[in-house]
């Protein structure tokens, strides 16, 4: 089974060592992928869960989707600019 976060090619050619040796020991390969991002309901539901006072989105290109899921969002978090807990 092969599993990496970058998107895979059949004609990587960093695979062609590992698809060698499944090739010469009789295995199936196998690729997976994961993005190691939840879905958002996902996130809707642990932050709902954790109930936070206060809720700073870093990591996403839509902070707006967490409007609403607490008391306090910090949506547009901005460098340099300090945040009273």
């Amino acid at each position: 089974m092969h599993s990496k976060s970058e998107s895979y090619s059949e004609e990587d050619l960093e695979a062609e060592v590992p698809h060698n040796w499944f090739e010469h020991f009789g295995l199936e390969f196998h690729k997976v992928h994961s993005s190691g991002h939840c879905s958002g309901k996902k996130i809707e539901e642990t932050v709902k869960a954790i109930g936070p006072k206060v809720l700073f989105p870093v990591h996403t290109e839509h902070p707006e989707m967490f409007d609403g899921l607490t008391e306090k969002v910090r949506g547009r978090i901005k460098v340099g600019r300090a945040y009273e807990i």
